[in-house]
């Protein structure tokens, strides 16, 4: 259940991000998925394949979800 809810809030970020990625493509973020979690289990974990499309050097220095 909480990776189903991991993943919508996912989705969101990425429908609410999506024309901040329209105004500037230098870094896009495709396919993120989310495994589901086993029974019992305090942890998951979330996937994503980030693009630098600019000529710049760009480093992600953190990530989180609520």
């Amino acid at each position: 259940m909480k990776a189903n809810q991991l993943f919508k809030t996912l989705a969101l970020r990425a429908l609410l991000l999506s024309p901040l990625a329209q105004a500037k493509l230098d870094v896009m973020a495709h396919e993120p998925y989310a495994r589901a979690m086993a029974p019992g289990a305090t942890t998951s974990a979330v996937f994503v394949t980030f693009a630098n499309r600019s000529q710049d050097d760009i480093n992600i220095v953190a990530a989180e979800t609520p």
